[in-house]
Formats: structure tokens, C-alpha cells, sequence
């Protein structure tokens, strides 16, 4: 009878460490799990950020749309005096981590020369940043003239090879 106590004693406390020692362990996964749970749930945001860029930027360039609203802003800010050339930037920018190729961005530059007062350029300018969100202005040079400024303006239109769109 004294060792069926003892027994169930001791059978009492291993089965109680048991149970403190899985309590314990499933405590920690729970808490991995949300770890995980979380980087995952920022992992998905960030691709979607990726995927959003992408497609915002996978079209190619309407260099010849850009270049009709360049002018549309001439109109607007009565500048007379206005050109758009156009060229190809000839970089293709590689971007990606850790050296993995992802994707080409394709650069198309447009140079833009224009004569006007001063506050007529810098409401085109201002009109010019309002147009197209893939495009940067790269350069400004502001020319004195007898009567009027002039000024040339260097635009980088961005956009991504359609050879690596999804």
C-alpha cells in the first residue's frame, strides 16, 4: 500500500513536470508564431508596395503624351518661346538585392528650352512637377537675356523594360 502512495506520488509529480514542461514549450511556440505571423504580415505588405510600383512603372513611357503636356503648360503660363527635344538617356539601371538582376529602367531624358518672365517659368516649372509621377527634373539653367529670362530644363521620364513585366 506504501508504494502504490509512493508510486502514485511520483507518477503525480513527473506527470506535473510533464505538464509545466509542455506548458512551457507551448507558450514558446505560441509566441513564435506570432513573430512569424507579424514578418509575414510585413513581408505581404511590403510586396504589395513592390507589385504596386511595378505596375505603376511596367508601362513604357508616352514620352509624346509627356511632351503634349509640357506644351499644354507653355499655353497655360503664356510662355511664346518654348522646345521639347527628346533622347534616349541610354542608362539602363539595374535594381534588385544582393546583385540579383530584377529588373531594366528604362530612361528617357527631355530637354526643354523656354523664354519667358521670371514668375511665367516658375509656374511652368510648378505646373511641369504636377504632371507625371514617373519623372524627375534632373537639371535647371536659368539664362539672363535682354528682356526676358530664359531657361532649359532637363526632364528623366522612368519606366521599366516591358521584357520583365509580369
Amino acid at each position: 500500500m506504501k508504494n502504490i502512495i509512493v508510486f502514485t506520488v511520483i507518477s503525480l509529480i513527473l506527470a506535473g513536470g510533464f505538464y509545466l514542461n509542455r506548458q512551457n514549450e507551448t507558450t514558446q511556440l505560441q509566441k513564435e508564431l506570432l513573430r512569424l505571423q507579424s514578418e509575414q504580415e510585413i513581408l505581404q505588405q511590403g510586396a504589395a508596395e513592390a507589385l504596386s510600383l511595378e505596375n505603376d512603372y511596367a508601362t513604357a513611357a508616352d514620352v509624346a503624351a509627356f511632351t503634349e503636356e509640357l506644351y499644354d503648360c507653355a499655353r497655360q503660363t503664356n510662355i511664346r518661346e518654348h522646345e521639347v527635344t527628346t533622347r534616349r538617356a541610354g542608362e539602363q539601371l539595374q535594381t534588385g538585392r544582393r546583385g540579383k538582376k530584377s529588373s531594366d529602367l528604362k530612361v528617357d531624358r527631355l530637354q526643354v528650352v523656354l523664354t519667358g518672365s521670371f514668375r511665367q517659368i516658375a509656374e511652368y516649372i510648378d505646373r511641369a512637377q504636377q504632371l507625371d509621377a514617373r519623372k524627375k527634373i534632373v537639371e535647371i539653367d536659368l539664362l539672363p537675356g535682354e528682356k526676358k529670362l530664359g531657361a532649359s530644363i532637363t526632364f528623366d521620364l522612368y519606366s521599366v523594360e516591358a521584357a520583365h513585366v509580369r
